[in-house]
């Protein structure tokens, strides 16, 4: 149900929504009895600064803070800030997602989604009922992360753009209080209290680790596009602390606002390399900027009940517009993987069998002597600005052309073919059929991989309409 909008005043909606659940949820339902979500009256208020259009948006570059009832707008340019919803109950964390181009926030055991259109901002049930709901990330692809107590400890959650949500972790974190993606969404930070450390969830394997450890009280923290961490640490110490992806922590700025900063987020915004935080109650409580210079500026004071929730508005994820294709090969042989990207300023990394191949960081990738042990499955992360984008694989084969036998198609990319045999070319023989195969490439080689290699075997290629 969409929210009513009036430009230069508030209007008010009490909206009941229909409890839901999603087939992703069941194994939720298992932990907590709340999971279909009786959503009582909800109450939200929508505004927009004098002088603007009805139509709402969430506009690059500018940030969404939330409080624990309103969620606002805030330009770092001019300073100024607008309420984009107020009215609701239990809000704490705030994240914006590219992919939907929408906002989503937890509110009490529930996550709820902020859309933006001509009528204004409307808001929506997304994933309900999760017992102890503790932080938001989004990935590349828009799937939403959030953690749900099992006893003490918190399991790690994904939702996909449809509300269904599925465990990615046994009950492994204690007290998160705030999670953020890596530039190429290799790796998720979480942040813990009490224990007072950094943890790393690694993809695909969802491996977890230890980044960091003996924190003072890290309620929050991003990454730049090298992989360093950098965190808020208070409770005495106030300041921002910068950990390199081998672990070393060294003190990055230290100033007065910093000493209350329990509120839940930093952003780091890569390409400025801008940071912005938020800090709670006392004289310098709300958010705050703090430039590559260390100089920093006060943007927005709040009350002593603000919590903090951060998420900086960035682009989508870069548009992959050619894919790597798959290459066969002889041993001893170079191979190189290329890809298109419509991002300006992106970086690249390349991946074999989905991990990391150092030093590969260009939009092509060349082997320059392939070997056997080369041969596998090639990627490559995108990432800009607005996020990464992983490719589609292509396949590395190295074979020995002096034992294999090998079928040279010059055609279109595209094409199909249909590969037949024959044992010899006498008179009255029928060819056979071997397999179909689709060119990726101009000319593709198709190598038969019959084991033992067939002796006298003759072959030809018939294209298929």
């Amino acid at each position: 149900m969409a929210l009513s909008h009036r430009a230069k005043a508030s209007a008010c909606l009490a909206s009941t929504f229909p409890s839901q659940t999603h087939p992703g949820d069941l194994s939720i339902m298992k932990t907590s009895r709340s999971l279909t979500f009786a959503w009582a009256v909800l109450t939200a208020f929508l505004s927009t600064a004098p002088g603007s259009s009805s139509a709402a948006s969430f506009p690059l570059g500018q940030l969404l803070v939330s409080d624990s009832s309103t969620i606002y707008l805030v330009d770092p340019a001019s300073a100024t800030s607008n309420r984009v919803v107020t009215g609701l109950t239990g809000l704490r964390d705030v994240v914006y997602n590219p992919v939907s181009r929408s906002a989503f926030a937890t509110q009490g055991t529930n996550i709820v989604q902020i859309s933006a259109g001509d009528a204004g901002y409307s808001v929506a049930p997304f994933v309900s009922g999760i017992a102890g709901l503790q932080c938001l990330a989004v990935d590349a692809f828009g799937q939403v992360y959030f953690h749900q107590q099992d006893f003490v400890q918190h399991k790690l959650w994904r939702a996909g753009l449809d509300g269904s949500a599925t465990a990615l972790t046994a009950a492994a974190f204690f007290v998160p209080r705030h999670m953020a993606f890596s530039k190429d969404y290799s790796k998720l930070f979480v942040f813990e209290t009490p224990n007072n450390d950094v943890r790393i969830v690694s993809f695909p394997s969802l491996a977890i680790t230890t980044l960091a450890s003996g924190l003072d009280f890290p309620p929050g923290g991003d990454s730049d596009a090298l992989g360093n961490v950098y965190v808020l640490e208070d409770f005495g110490i106030g300041r921002i602390s910068k950990i390199t992806s081998a672990g070393a922590r060294t003190t990055y700025a230290q100033l007065p606002w910093m000493e209350f900063t329990s509120g839940d987020d930093l952003e780091y915004d890569a390409p400025s390399g801008t940071i912005y935080a938020t800090a709670f109650g006392g004289s310098t409580g709300g958010l705050h900027e703090l430039r590559p210079d260390l100089t920093s500026r006060w943007l927005m004071p709040f009350g002593s009940g603000f919590f903090g929730g951060l998420s900086l508005i960035r682009p989508g994820a870069p548009v992959i517009s050619s894919q790597p294709v798959a290459v066969v090969t002889t041993p001893g042989a170079s191979a190189t993987f290329s890809v298109g990207a419509a991002a300006g300023g992106a970086t690249f990394q390349w991946r074999f069998n989905g991990r990391n191949i150092p030093g590969a960081t260009g939009a092509t990738f060349t082997i320059p002597h392939a070997g056997f042990t080369d041969a596998g499955m090639y990627s490559v992360i995108v990432v800009s600005a607005g996020g990464a984008a992983l490719s589609s694989e292509a396949a590395l084969s190295v074979f020995d052309l002096s034992v294999n036998p090998v079928v040279t198609l010059a055609g279109p990319i595209g094409a199909h073919y249909r590969i037949e045999y024959r044992l010899g070319m006498e008179p009255g023989g029928a060819w056979q059929p071997l397999t179909n195969v689709t060119a990726t490439t101009n000319p593709y080689l198709f190598v038969d991989q019959t084991t033992p290699p067939p002796p006298n075997r003759f072959y030809r290629a018939v294209l298929i309409p």
